[in-house]
């Protein structure tokens, strides 16, 4: 036969600390990533770009010519 725990309460209570110290480094795991899988840089450029603001790199940055020589 397998014994039983002599003080149930106790191991609810300890499984359940257990619980609640491990839940929060699970849900950390990603912190990169948000709701959807994408990340908040994404988003945000995604949020820039509908609202026609989105920095555009494709753009040739033009020099200013020397002032001296």
């Amino acid at each position: 036969m397998i014994p039983m725990p002599k003080r149930p309460l106790a191991i609810a209570m300890a499984g359940s600390l257990l619980m609640a110290l491990v839940a929060p480094v699970v849900g950390a795991q990603n912190p990169s990533s948000s709701v959807g899988g994408t990340s908040m840089r994404e988003q945000r450029a995604k949020r820039l770009a509908e609202l026609g603001k989105a920095v555009d790199d494709k753009k040739p940055v033009e020099q200013a010519p020397a002032r001296y020589p």
